[in-house]
């Protein structure tokens, strides 16, 4: 029979869970903290409510291979993006599914993991963010030094903020692309013959 103790302690566990689920729907509808850029506020948020090290948000490049972030936070305090291999790397392992995670010895089974190796992690947990047409476009990983006490809850909190994460990036990823294209058209506009020497290519490619 279960004693009174660990009653009381399975009912506030889910008083937790439930009270941390719905601070994070309230983050998401406020769509981060004020004055600030929503990735670097997710990362935040993550590390706060989770009890996390270290997080990072990425976006997948072109040949899925490599990752670029958008946002880390670790120990506290944000960190400049970077850009680097998914290979050998928990990343590399979370590409295309819908959750990950590796309650303890991380660093052991990614052994040439720098950023596990030098912080020392434990634990982690990531999820693939996936574009309205059902592509992988980014990953969201959370990591501490310590064992994952309630993987369960980690994974719930990851699979609600992939969502809107994934919307956010692919926003300003078409933002970006329109923001490229208006320069090119700049650019043609500004040289005539330029823009003689691309029509005659379109006109050409049409045949």
């Amino acid at each position: 029979m279960q004693s009174l103790a660990e009653g009381q302690r399975v009912s506030f566990d889910v008083i937790t869970e439930r009270k941390l689920l719905e601070e994070t729907q309230s983050f998401l509808l406020q769509r981060g903290y004020p004055d600030e850029d929503f990735f670097a506020s997710l990362a935040r948020y993550l590390a706060q409510s989770l009890g996390m090290d270290y997080v990072c948000i990425d976006r997948l490049r072109g040949d899925g291979l490599t990752a670029q972030t958008v946002a880390i936070y670790f120990d506290g305090k944000f960190e400049d993006n970077v850009e680097y291999a998914l290979k050998d790397t928990p990343c590399g392992d979370v590409v295309g599914k819908t959750i990950c995670c590796f309650p303890r010895n991380v660093r052991h089974l990614f052994p040439q993991d720098v950023i596990l190796q030098e912080m020392v992690a434990e634990s982690y947990a990531g999820t693939t963010l996936w574009s309205s047409k059902g592509q992988p476009i980014g990953l969201i990983a959370v990591l501490s030094r310590k064992p994952l006490v309630n993987p369960r809850l980690a994974e719930t909190i990851l699979k609600l903020v992939a969502v809107r994460a994934a919307g956010e990036l692919e926003r300003k990823q078409a933002e970006h692309r329109q923001s490229l294209s208006a320069e090119i058209m700049g650019i043609i506009n500004e040289s005539p013959a330029l823009s003689d020497t691309i029509n005659r290519i379109l006109i050409a490619i049409k045949r």
